[in-house]
């Protein structure tokens, strides 16, 4: 299977999660705030070893906004959040059994 390649941040993207097996790290971060008129999506990927489902979970505030699965495989996650409000920030989460992914992200982006 192909190494995944992490996308770079594009303008407008409001939150980022990434994960290596190397770092072992998740890593989150909340870029630019969400605007209003804009149609955000998730886009997520992961490799892994073995067969794993991840979860990916996109909160604004304590509100959960936008929830899904992210199968580990050469197939990328394309998932609409509907209820972004402009201003508080967005933080997205992946969660599951980590233990054979080799790498994963998931970001919360505008619809392109």
């Amino acid at each position: 299977m192909a190494p995944l390649v992490v996308p770079t941040p594009v303008l407008g993207e409001v939150a980022r999660v990434d994960y290596t097996q190397a770092s072992g790290v998740v890593s989150s971060r909340t870029e630019s705030p969400p605007q209003a008129a804009v149609d955000y999506v998730v886009t997520a990927s992961c490799r892994a070893t073995a067969t794993v489902e991840l979860t990916f979970v996109v909160h604004q505030g304590d509100i959960v906004v936008a929830s899904g699965s992210v199968p580990c495989g050469p197939d990328i996650v394309r998932d609409t959040v509907g209820d972004v409000q402009p201003g508080p920030a967005v933080d997205i989460t992946l969660t599951g059994d980590l233990t054979d992914v080799t790498a994963a992200f998931a970001t919360v982006g505008p619809s392109m």
